[in-house]
């Protein structure tokens, strides 16, 4: 998605401003599927190009126009246990993107160093790298969503429902999904790897490289709240008495507010949009900068001395996004915590089973609510299943991707016709997510969901 990004944004592949002297032999370090060093090579018509990974996931060359094809080397191998299996002074650039999060703090130095060793006197080495930001909603968001269900279920969902433990008190936890928080950043912590590379890479990019420069962070915002989806038409046969129960239901929303959020939380609708529109919004959310994708050029920092600065193109400021960016953006965050679904399946498991680790144990009954039986069999796993499953209908809410397609001209999808039940259910909710959403803060709304920080630096013989 960076990728893609960048080449919508500046139209180029890369953050540097090559000019005419494009790079005539580049790498691509953690190359991924391929896809930057193929469109790097249609834009680059005179260069060849290395795409290294540890695995063969790349698109396959035979799929690819000839004459790009010919000029492309896909490379396997494990450049945190062997050395890049290249010559000295080979590259005149090399990309990389995305493989901090994988990269254990120890192997940074040697990692450098062989990038320095194949690359050739004044080549350039271009370093774009996220932190492992796990983005979180705050309670008035989600209390709706997880608010009890009132309809029956069936047998088939009775005999497969998973309980959720409770916490004892909610207050002592930052928000509904704390403990997947925990276990995310517990994963990499307990590789080794730093969850911030923004602010250690630095220090070690400029132990090996001259010339650097490092533009402060770009942190993306949490987007604003989408705009709720078209109310549901109500079904035929309750038309005619739509007015009058619109007026009962109104009259009781007015008169007791908390007993009507209550009742209003009970259907978790993949239809009713977790937003408002901006006429109920508290003003503090409504009243928000209006974005763009203004590029503001940064003098950057220098480390060392500013002769012979590598020219960067204008980049973007996080905050001055526009809300499609800032969507994409979380969705990207959400996707990276989910990829890491089985790696924090561990942490848990190491949690329950590890003896010596007795204490976090009893922190999964006194603080997260787990008790005796819900530690032992299949039950922890069914209950991490789950969490992982709420945490995705969550984000699924917030980011509502819908909204972006029908502003690109497509249509929503043709509903279901909704029984008076479903359709009484759903106002409820939507009265209820209008009422939860008016203990928004503005804080809430500038918590960054993604950091990316960029390196530029040369090769420098003295």
């Amino acid at each position: 998605m960076d990728h893609a990004f960048m080449r919508n944004l500046k139209s180029s592949v890369s953050c540097i401003d090559f000019k005419d002297e494009v790079p005539l032999r580049c790498l691509d370090l953690g190359t991924g599927l391929g896809d930057w060093v193929i469109d790097a090579a249609k834009q680059w018509p005179d260069s060849t190009f290395v795409g290294y990974d540890l695995v063969n996931i790349q698109i396959p060359l035979v799929a690819v126009e000839k004459s790009i094809a010919n000029r492309i080397q896909w490379v396997h191998g494990n450049f945190l246990r062997q050395k890049l299996p290249f010559e000295d002074d080979e590259f005149d650039y090399v990309h990389i993107h995305g493989i901090a999060l994988g990269v254990p703090e120890n192997k940074w130095h040697n990692l450098f160093e062989e990038i320095h060793r194949v690359l050739r006197p004044g080549g350039t080495v271009e370093c774009i790298e996220e932190d492992a930001t796990f983005p979180v909603l705050p309670r008035w968001f989600t209390a709706p969503l997880h608010a009890p269900r009132k309809r029956r279920l069936s047998v088939s969902e009775a005999q497969t429902e998973v309980i959720l433990p409770q916490p004892m008190s909610f207050d002592e936890l930052p928000h509904d999904h704390a403990l997947l928080e925990s276990l995310y950043n517990s994963l990499f912590h307990n590789r080794f790897v730093n969850p911030t590379p923004s602010s250690s890479l630095p220090s070690y990019f400029s132990a090996c490289f001259g010339h650097v420069t490092s533009p402060p962070v770009i942190k993306f915002p949490m987007p604003p709240l989408a705009p709720m989806l078209p109310e549901p038409s109500p079904p035929a046969s309750f038309e005619s008495q739509r007015s009058g129960v619109d007026a009962v239901t109104s009259t009781r929303y007015r008169s007791d507010s908390s007993a009507s959020s209550q009742a209003s939380s009970t259907l978790h609708s993949e239809y009713a949009s977790s937003s408002m529109t901006e006429d109920t919004l508290p003003p503090e959310v409504v009243t928000r900068p209006k974005r763009s994708n203004t590029q503001v050029k940064y003098e950057g920092t220098r480390i060392g001395s500013a002769k012979d600065t590598l020219s960067l193109f204008p980049l973007c400021n996080g905050d001055n996004m526009d809300d499609h960016t800032l969507f994409m953006q979380l969705k990207r965050s959400v996707a990276l915590v989910l990829s890491a679904k089985e790696a924090m399946w561990e942490e848990l498991k190491e949690r329950i089973e590890e003896r010596e680790r007795e204490n976090e144990r009893e922190e999964l009954i006194a603080l997260y609510g787990w008790e005796d039986s819900d530690l032992s069999g299949d039950a922890p796993r069914k209950i991490f299943d789950r969490l992982v499953e709420r945490y995705k209908e969550d984000m699924h809410m917030r980011v509502s991707l819908w909204h972006l397609l029908t502003d690109h001209g497509w249509e929503l999808p043709k509903r279901d016709a909704l029984t008076k039940a479903e359709y009484l259910e759903e106002q409820r909710f939507r009265r209820a997510i209008i009422e939860a959403q008016h203990h928004a803060k503005e804080d809430d709304m500038r918590r960054p969901c993604r950091s990316v920080r960029l390196l530029v630096g040369q090769k420098v013989i003295c």
